[in-house]
């Protein structure tokens, strides 16, 4: 685009956001012997605006950097000035749009389901002005951004508890949202009714037993038995041990490679 000797990469009717606005150059420099000394510069949003004598702000060296002053449609009007001070004329260049604002968006694993069974679950993805969206199991490490969908495969992280997934949009002028996240609670664990229900399965796969009661503590495991005393078992746990006569559920593997359980 030119105008007034004035020359810009900006494409009428595109979106810019402020850090990739390209700016204006005037090819011919400013100076004396015919160059314009400086020019004069406003921004506007009204398409039959003018510069006048008096108006805008002075343009006399270098790139004309200076983005539009908010977000929306922008004209800039220009008047040159010779080098004793004449102005002369009024040229608008534009329109140019600026969009700064991020978008905004939703994520729902699963319809919303509280629970699922499976590492493999479905996003449904909302955002009305995106163009690119990422994702994350952690909040931090974000994939390879992908153009926008409202539906997306994912694979929870292993282990079973309650498991969060994260989603950033980028819009099309490369505006990056904050990160939205759902959660869903991962339950891959046979549930077991009694603790004597165990000794005839195998060892390796997950097993669930729901409010059995401590009957003893020692170093890093616990004791838990059925109220009738009927069974017990002895459970190896790194984290902060249940007190003694508490109720407690557990999710484990069975080891039977010291010759008991």
């Amino acid at each position: 685009t030119s105008g007034t000797n004035v020359t810009t990469t900006a494409t009428v009717g595109r979106a810019y956001t402020n850090a990739s606005w390209p700016g204006f150059t005037n090819p011919q420099g400013f100076g004396t012997d015919g160059k314009v000394s400086k020019f004069k510069y406003k921004w506007s949003q009204n398409p039959s605006d003018t510069i006048t004598e008096g108006q805008g702000t002075d343009w006399s060296s270098g790139a004309l950097t200076t983005p539009p002053p908010s977000d929306g449609t922008w004209y800039l009007y220009l008047r040159s000035y010779n080098q004793v001070g004449v102005g002369n004329g009024s040229t608008r260049l534009g329109e140019y749009i600026i969009d700064n604002q991020p978008p905004t968006g939703s994520i729902v694993i699963n319809g919303g389901a509280e629970t699922t069974t499976s590492l493999d679950v479905t996003l449904t993805l909302s955002s009305p002005d995106a163009a690119q969206m990422k994702f994350s199991n952690d909040g931090t490490n974000f994939g390879p951004a992908e153009p926008y969908a409202t539906t997306k495969s994912w694979t929870l992280t292993s282990g079973d508890g309650l498991k969060t997934v994260y989603v950033k949009f980028i819009d099309a002028v490369g505006n990056e949202s904050i990160a939205y996240s759902d959660t869903i609670t991962l339950t891959t664990a046979t549930p077991v009714a009694k603790i004597s229900d165990l000794w005839p399965l195998a060892n390796g796969p997950s097993y669930k037993l729901t409010d059995k009661v401590v009957t003893g503590v020692v170093g890093n495991a616990f004791w838990i038995e059925e109220e009738d005393r009927s069974a017990a078992i002895k459970v190896i746990w790194n984290g902060t041990m249940p007190a003694q006569d508490h109720k407690v559920t557990v999710t484990g593997v069975l080891d039977s490679s010291s010759g008991q359980r």
